[in-house]
C-alpha cells in the first residue's frame, strides 16, 4: 500500500483509484479531440500543398486526485 504510481491514458478503473486517493497519484491523458482538430488541420494543409511534419505530438493532460473529475469530463 507504500507503493505510489503515476501512469498514463484516463479509464475508469484509473479514474476512480485517483478520485479515491488510492495508489494511483496521476497521469497523463490523451485529448482525443485535439488530437481529431490536429489531424484535420494536417490534412488541410497537405491538401493545400503545404508541407506538414510526417510525426505530430501533442501534450497531455496531466490528471490527479484534485482535478480528475474535471480531466474526465474533459476527455470524454
Amino acid at each position: 500500500t507504500d507503493i505510489k504510481i503515476a501512469t498514463e491514458d484516463l479509464g475508469t478503473n484509473v479514474a476512480i483509484a485517483l478520485a479515491k486517493g488510492e495508489m494511483v497519484v496521476g497521469l497523463g491523458a490523451q485529448l482525443p479531440y485535439s488530437q481529431g482538430v490536429a489531424e484535420v488541420d494536417l490534412a488541410a494543409l497537405s491538401a493545400l500543398g503545404e508541407q506538414v511534419p510526417p510525426y505530430v505530438a501533442l501534450s497531455s493532460l496531466p490528471v490527479d486526485h484534485e482535478n480528475v473529475l474535471d480531466a474526465w469530463k474533459q476527455v470524454y
